[in-house]
């Protein structure tokens, strides 16, 4: 099934992001700032930190409410017990407001006896992020680079896209640096990159620090929003049944079109529709082998479209 948001070109996802975040921690250093998640829809979310042992938890407790979007999340860790080691957990993210939205971030932890680098934007975590919307610009951060020991190591300072700009600072820890977004060329969406922090002498070896840019630039009825879907795969069975909903969403009213690919799959409604609309997808099994299973995709991507693919 395809959905194609009328003119539209390119552009960033629709869910939270980063979709990973990795932490490093010298043992009995204080804790390494925690970093952000960015969740570009409003409505109210169940989150679930999960690791063994437990060192994951945010700033969002057990129900976290998004109201202005993008809403943030906080993710921290917390690794005083922990001996040197790698640790491996997530952040379950789960809509409870009717769209079926659920995501898992993982978490890596890495906890070493030697100093590590540490990033620090604007006093306040570990990731760079912006709202980008028609007519405004994104606020310039500080970043602030040391190591957890705050002994001075050379490090060198690496964005890794060209809409991302960094200034000032110095050859080495600690360092403090001017980034500038740009994200006017980017899509509507979840647009996400990082700044590659390499040091000698620590035992990380460097640090990646997480840009987000949310980037929404419709303009009302007919714009081009990013469209957030309730799903993002649908699965049929004896247990499911043959019909499904779908429900299309997003932040600006935004025309669309939707249609299937093959002929065991019918939509109602289909063809040209607006946000926020749900679509019940039908599944008709006549024809097809008992105990086979078939995927619907596309092989090719339509120009000047933005697409999400069921």
């Amino acid at each position: 099934m395809t959905l194609s948001v009328n003119g539209a070109s390119g552009g960033g996802s629709a869910g939270a992001a980063p979709t990973s975040l990795t932490f490093a921690y010298q043992q009995f250093k204080p804790a390494p700032p925690c970093q952000t998640v960015v969740i570009p829809n409003a409505g109210t979310y169940t989150v679930t930190p999960t690791g063994s042992p437990a060192f994951i938890y945010t700033s969002g407790g057990s129900e976290f409410t998004v109201g202005s979007t993008p809403g943030t999340l906080s993710v921290c860790v917390a690794p005083a017990n922990l001996t040197p080691a790698t640790y491996i957990g997530s952040v379950n993210i789960t809509s409870n407001s009717g769209f079926g939205f659920s995501q898992s971030i993982s978490v890596t932890l890495n906890v070493y006896s030697a100093p590590v680098l540490n990033a620090n934007v604007n006093g306040v975590s570990g990731t760079v992020t912006c709202n980008f919307q028609s007519g405004t610009g994104c606020n310039d951060s500080t970043l602030q680079i040391t190591t957890s020991d705050n002994s001075t190591v050379p490090i060198t300072v690496t964005p890794s896209a060209g809409w991302i700009t960094v200034s000032g600072g110095n050859t080495q820890t600690p360092a403090t640096f001017t980034v500038h977004l740009n994200p006017s060329t980017l899509g509507n969406g979840v647009n996400t990159s990082s700044i590659v922090v390499s040091g000698s002498g620590v035992a990380n070896g460097g640090i990646t620090v997480p840009v987000v840019a949310v980037v929404n630039v419709g303009t009302g009825s007919g714009g081009t929003g990013a469209l957030t879907l309730s799903a993002s795969s649908l699965s049929f069975g004896s247990s499911t049944g043959n019909q499904q909903q779908l429900t299309v969403s997003a932040q600006n009213t935004t025309n669309f079109t939707a249609s299937s690919g093959c002929s065991w799959v019918q939509l109602s409604p289909s063809g040209a529709l607006t946000t926020n609309s749900t679509i019940t997808v039908t599944v008709v099994p006549t024809g097809l082998n008992a105990g086979s299973t078939y995927n619907l995709t596309s092989a090719s991507k339509p120009p000047a479209a933005r697409r999400r693919w069921v």
